[in-house]
């Protein structure tokens, strides 16, 4: 395949989300200095017009490709809803044009995705996708088993996200008696509310508990909620945070929380579990391969507030239980979830495909 190239699509890696991070990391760890890759950007954060433009751009931008014998195989990463039907354009066009095309499934929602939002057409669909896909790529172990039984086909493989070294990471720091953290989007199914609901209640135990909600989405909803339960003087908003002030929030934080109904396998548990700090999270997704509970952190069953609470109060009392579970924590990145961990498997895949 010489002079043909690795086209990668996926959203813009400068927008704020999941697959940005994990391509970010793939750039970072040297995976595009190894191999011939372009990356074509399907999707932006923006008004109409501009999404429009970008995904028009980058379709005939790939045709050409396609049309001059540049493409040695497709990666695209997908999620659920919209995502996935713009990349379905671009496997269809690999498919016609006799190209292999991975299939890489970060949406932990995927499942229910296929089962209760397509309808019987939809879910031919992503069937015939799946099934002719070179490689079909997950986060997760039911994930797989769930993509082999509607494949039939044995080219399905787990591979995990990875987090980059932190330079910081030996450094001490000094963590806030009572802080917790919380990083993503502000809605139903990233069990914010639930956070929130639990703050009265150890507030009367930790009268110096303060809660840092980090991310996007219906901050107006969120703090009429924070106000309706008295939790102003404990609650901060601080918007979407990147580079030096995240690894801030992440080494002053004393635990961070994940409370979601729905993940795959969130960066932001890696990101914590790299910083030391103990991690409060739902056994939902692929949480319960980053996170043994009682070793990393808790876990406890989504959408249950009283294990939250007493996970969460547990964490922040106990000083030497939450260290202990911090050092737990960066070994698992070292050895599971690291770039040396996980990128040799995916360099494998490249390397069999460009043959």
């Amino acid at each position: 395949m010489r002079n043909k190239k690795i086209v990668m699509i996926g959203p813009s890696v400068n927008s704020k989300g999941g697959i940005a991070s994990v391509v970010l990391n793939y750039m970072e760890a040297g995976l595009f200095d190894k191999f011939s890759i372009e990356y074509l950007s399907t999707h932006v954060e923006g008004g109409k017009f501009t999404k429009l433009w970008v995904a028009l751009s980058t379709g005939l931008n790939f045709v050409y490709l396609l049309l001059t014998g540049q493409v040695a195989f497709l990666h695209a990463h997908v999620a659920r809803w919209n995502s996935f039907w713009r990349k379905s354009v671009f496997m269809l066009l690999c498919h016609l044009f006799s190209r292999p095309y991975i299939i890489h499934i970060h949406s932990g929602g995927f499942i229910a995705f296929y089962e209760n939002d397509c309808n019987d057409f939809q879910r031919k669909l992503i069937n015939f996708f799946l099934k002719h896909a070179t490689k079909v790529i997950v986060l997760t172990n039911e994930t797989s088993r769930w993509a082999l039984s509607v494949s039939h086909h044995n080219k399905v493989e787990v591979l995990a996200n990875f987090i980059q070294q932190d330079v910081n990471s030996n450094k001490v720091k000094a963590r806030e008696k009572g802080r917790v953290l919380f990083l993503g989007r502000f809605t139903e199914e990233k069990g914010i509310y639930d956070l929130l609901e639990v703050l009265p209640d150890l507030l009367v135990k930790i009268p110096e508990i303060k809660l840092i909600l980090c991310g996007e989405g219906d901050s107006d909803s969120v703090n009429k909620k924070i106000a309706s339960l008295g939790m102003k003087d404990h609650v901060e908003l601080l918007g979407w945070v990147t580079g030096d002030d995240k690894l801030k929030e992440l080494y002053s934080a004393q635990v961070f929380v994940l409370p979601s109904f729905v993940e795959g396998v969130p960066m932001g548990v890696l990101e914590a579990m790299q910083s030391g700090c103990p991690v409060v999270a739902t056994t939902v997704g692929g949480i319960p391969d980053q996170i043994e509970s009682g070793v990393q952190g808790i876990l406890y069953e989504a959408g249950d507030q009283r294990a939250l609470r007493v996970a969460m109060e547990t964490v922040l009392t106990d000083v030497v239980l939450a260290e202990r579970m911090g050092q737990q924590g960066m070994l698992t990145i070292k050895r599971k979830f690291s770039a040396a961990a996980v990128m040799p498997k995916l360099e494998s895949i490249y390397k069999t495909l460009s043959m």
